[in-house]
């Protein structure tokens, strides 16, 4: 355990993601779990301003059976090794972007795990929110649709994302999907899911990944299978923060692993959206 640990400690936030992943883990949790964590990431984040964390951070993470790192700027919160929790990191320090930036389907939408973590790593977020099972209990075998925690709300990953963003002001959430080409042809889609927001965010994203992508983008109400309508965290977060969900196409995720500069221009464009108010 002490080993893994510090193996954890030093590695990027992808590859300590890819060290927790547990196809068969449960991802469901109690009521009064749910409860207590989400209540604890509110305070972690909204303490993150000030780069402290709560006096009783470590007693907490005791208490909540969680796997709790400090560095200078950035704390990790996950589950032991095959748990299906989740992680979460939050990073320290004033000046940082209002942006939380999820992944459900890490693995299963292929590169979208590694292309928020890079974005994190790099310093453009606050917090870091993805999952460490896969979204259909793994590649092979049945698939399990009790694994698939963008459409559950009974998760600690419910919990995470609504508990980290009651901790930020006027956050902006942007959870990374990806979609085939059985789709159609285009670059991305862009939804607000069921958020209610004025549609310059939604116009504003995609402009950026025109922008930066090419091709086309089409938005949720074109492309209703990918509109996020039923998505538990915007639904959870409506009222409260701003949503944005971004479906990409394999291409594009693509060219966001491969081209370094693509994905800073990306990144920063959707950075400017968040700090606008």
């Amino acid at each position: 355990m002490i080993v893994w640990l510090a193996l954890l400690a030093h590695a990027g936030t992808w590859e300590q993601v890819e060290a927790l992943r547990d196809d068969a883990a449960m991802v469901g949790a109690t009521v009064t779990e749910r409860a207590h964590l989400q209540a604890f990431l509110t305070r972690v984040v909204g303490y993150a301003g000030t780069g402290r964390v709560p006096s009783d951070f470590d007693e907490r993470c005791d208490e909540l059976k969680l796997v709790c790192q400090r560095g200078v700027r950035v704390v990790t919160l996950h589950g032991a090794v095959n748990s299906g929790l989740g992680l979460v990191a939050v990073r320290l320090g004033r000046d940082v972007p209002p942006l939380a930036l999820v992944a459900p389907h890490g693995w299963f939408d292929l590169n979208t795990g590694r292309i928020v973590c890079d974005w994190f790593d790099q310093g453009y977020a606050r917090v870091l929110i993805i999952n460490t099972a896969h979204r259909f209990g793994g590649t092979e075998g049945e698939r399990r649709r009790d694994a698939d925690v963008a459409h559950r709300v009974d998760t600690a990953f419910q919990s995470m994302t609504i508990g980290a963003t009651d901790g930020m002001s006027d956050a902006l959430v942007v959870e990374v999907h990806g979609f085939s080409k059985r789709h159609g042809e285009f670059s991305a889609v862009i939804s607000d899911g069921e958020t209610l927001q004025p549609d310059v965010m939604v116009d504003r994203v995609s402009s950026a990944v025109v922008a930066v992508l090419g091709g086309e983008v089409r938005k949720g109400t074109e492309v209703p299978l990918l509109a996020a309508t039923r998505n538990a965290q915007g639904r959870a977060v409506s009222g409260q923060s701003r949503f944005i969900h971004l479906e990409l196409s394999r291409d594009s995720r693509a060219t966001l692993r491969e081209d370094d500069a693509a994905a800073t221009a990306l990144i920063e464009r959707i950075v400017d959206v968040a700090e606008s108010r």
